[in-house]
């Protein structure tokens, strides 16, 4: 195994929050979060280890500071987490999915993730994975470190294999 390989294997077996870089966290506010109507794990995770800023991926958080879900979808309303690719991201109330919603009326929300403990799970293991992804050249060591983080992906929110819309195929393999 290659030494790309066994980073990426180390990135997806270690502790979440031995992931968290402090430098590039971004914040959720714990006395606004723990108002939120979502289910508990979500709004710990968020608040334990916030979400990484990684512009060169296009994913910059910000937290929504309402107490009220602030981003209209059309699921219902959500609370904005930021952005991502070409969407603002939100968590929808009461079931916690996370979707984006399109900045143009030209694309369709996208599912993002079931919940916001995965989402945020699947964000810190990203910025890893982008750092090992950086120096390679488009070669097969480099597809074969985005096939190992898709299918952790997949492990970890099986919905995102089958669910309309999904954004994590086409985005990692635009990376």
């Amino acid at each position: 195994m290659s030494k790309h390989r066994e980073a990426t294997s180390d990135v997806l077996s270690r502790p979440l929050a031995s992931l968290v870089v402090p430098e590039v966290r971004a914040e959720a506010r714990p006395e606004v979060v723990r108002t939120w109507d979502l289910a508990e794990r979500d709004r710990e995770i968020l608040i334990e280890c916030g979400l990484p800023t990684m512009e060169q991926c296009r994913l910059v958080p910000h937290v929504q500071e309402d107490l009220l879900p602030g981003l209209a979808s059309s699921r219902g309303l959500a609370y904005g987490l930021g952005s991502f690719a070409q969407y603002v991201v939100g968590a929808l109330a009461s079931s916690g999915e996370v979707i984006g919603v399109p900045r143009t009326a030209h694309s369709t929300e996208a599912y993002i993730s079931s919940s916001v403990a995965q989402y945020v799970e699947m964000m810190w293991r990203w910025y890893w994975i982008s750092q090992i992804l950086e120096p390679l050249s488009f070669g097969l060591e480099q597809y074969d470190v985005v096939d190992d983080f898709l299918e952790f992906a997949i492990r970890l929110d099986p919905a995102i294999e089958s669910a309309d819309g999904t954004l994590w195929p086409d985005f990692i393999q635009d990376q």
